[in-house]
């Protein structure tokens, strides 16, 4: 009788263990090839090694059309102590993006809030307001002739910006605030009926809350959207200038974020108030819309709870001068995103792999 034994001979190579399941870009953890000043040390903050960490209150002028991507700030680890704010601004640029392959710790303030509009006077129309840097778009300008205000700004292809308020014989018309995500509210007519003849429109909502639409401003092209801007107050005695947004990307291995009121905001600027001159009435600016936030990471903590501050939202509308007390006052504009995401669980990969395999038939008798 014959016995066939089959032997298989399976030989394993050791490999080089990763990791596996990184969604994120985490970045260089290295600071060389960072946009100034940020390559090293400077007015309020020091850069030893690759680590941040602020020192008192940070101002970074963006510069306009940088796309057609975001402006990347890679990093080891962040530290934006307590009591300082780092105050991102620009007119007409992309989207701030910072990344960490360590920890980023925000204690402080990162401020990429819209600019208010400018008030109205007796002798000049009033300004529309910056946009907030990261992407914001500006506001528009309140008119000191009897004519309407003018728009605010979209982001993109969009018509998320409020259009200017109208111009009567006594009294001017509110402009209407931008939108973003959420739709602003329209401007109050000479009458206080929002919406009514004459009152400026909310923009229209554009975007999505999971970042996925992607547009074009200027040079960038992405989906990190910011806010648009609201419209200008009507004017005979000087209309009001609307106001901006902005926009934000952190990816950090570790987010930590203390217990201050205000951690990072992108809230859109106020609407300027408007004045009264040779007995007629200006209307009041619209109000922007705010940007995006959007947190990346395997370790979150928000010491504040429910992430409360964390600020996407719209710019409040100016008052109006008229008589009553809606009348000529701007729309609101509307909130932006909010969007944290929690990147995958790390797993290891196999030590070891088979590479090769081995058959060996051997037939015995009996």
């Amino acid at each position: 009788m014959k016995k066939i034994l089959f032997l298989i001979t399976i030989i394993f190579a050791t490999t080089t263990q990763g990791l596996w399941g990184q969604m994120y870009d985490y970045g260089t953890g290295n600071v060389s090839a960072n946009p100034a000043p940020f390559t090293a040390s400077g007015t309020g903050y020091t850069i030893t090694g690759n680590d941040f960490q602020s020192t008192g209150n940070i101002t970074w002028t963006m510069p306009a059309n940088s796309g057609p991507g975001p402006l990347v700030l890679n990093f080891n680890n962040f530290t934006l102590n307590g009591g300082h704010t780092f105050t991102v601004t620009g007119i007409n640029s992309g989207p701030v993006v910072i990344r960490c392959t360590g920890t980023m710790t925000i204690n402080g303030t990162i401020n990429l809030a819209g600019g208010n509009g400018g008030n109205g006077s007796t002798t000049a129309a009033g300004n529309g307001g910056t946009g907030g840097g990261g992407g914001g778009r500006t506001g528009g300008n309140g008119n000191i002739g009897a004519i309407a205000g003018s728009p605010g700004f979209s982001f993109g292809s969009s018509t998320g910006r409020g259009t200017g308020g109208a111009n009567s014989t006594t009294r001017a018309s509110g402009g209407g605030g931008a939108s973003y995500l959420v739709a602003g509210t329209a401007g109050r007519n000479t009458s206080g009926v929002q919406g009514g003849t004459g009152a400026g429109v909310a923009g229209t909502i554009y975007g999505d809350a999971n970042l996925t639409t992607s547009m074009t401003q200027g040079t960038y092209v992405g989906t990190l959207l910011a806010g648009s801007g609201g419209g200008g107050g009507g004017g005979r005695s000087g209309g009001l200038g609307a106001v901006g947004g902005g926009a934000i990307q952190i990816t950090a291995n570790t987010l930590t974020i203390g217990n201050q009121a205000t951690a990072i905001t992108v809230r859109g600027g106020n609407g300027g108030t408007s004045v009264n001159s040779l007995g007629a009435s200006g209307g009041a600016g619209g109000g922007g819309s705010a940007g995006t936030i959007n947190l990346q990471y395997f370790n979150y903590t928000n010491a504040f709870g429910s992430d409360g501050n964390l600020i996407v939202a719209g710019g409040t509308g100016g008052v109006g001068f008229g008589t009553g007390s809606n009348a000529g006052r701007g729309g609101n504009g509307g909130s932006g995103v909010l969007l944290k995401q929690l990147d995958v669980v790390l797993c290891a990969s196999p030590s070891t792999q088979a590479s090769s395999f081995s058959f060996n038939t051997v037939t015995t008798s009996s």
